[in-house]
């Protein structure tokens, strides 16, 4: 699934960019907007399932909102927040397993408490 995320995305970055603005454009372009909705609803669904499975709810909505909520803020387009956001999902998980490792912790609240913290910190950052 995720091989098929990441080339879905590759292949169709432009129409899901445009999907994400205005519908109505993909429609007059010729692009059965429909059918590509649909499409990324299943990639966003099968993404969600199998890493609940894999780490559980609250780490996935975490992850899922929090990184892209902090990239809007630094980030000037699409494909860099993407990026960012991903970066910045890894550096939680990484950052939190190593501190629960250490303070002898479960790994799930403690990326959630530093995402939460980048998150709130990120709030004074100016536009």
């Amino acid at each position: 699934v995720d091989f098929i995320l990441i080339i879905s995305i590759i292949i169709l970055y432009h129409r899901f960019l445009a999907m994400s603005y205005d519908m109505d454009f993909l429609k007059i372009r010729g692009i059965n907007a429909n059918l590509l909705y649909t499409y990324f609803l299943i990639l966003t669904s099968l993404t969600v399932v199998i890493s609940v499975k894999a780490i559980g709810i609250i780490l996935i909505l975490a992850l899922f909102t929090i990184p892209p909520l902090i990239a809007e803020k630094f980030t000037k387009h699409f494909y860099q927040m993407m990026i960012f956001s991903f970066f910045l999902a890894f550096a939680f998980m990484v950052s939190g397993i190593v501190i629960s490792y250490f303070y002898d912790l479960s790994p799930t609240p403690v990326i959630v408490i530093i995402a939460t913290i980048a998150l709130f910190l990120s709030l004074f950052k100016r536009q």
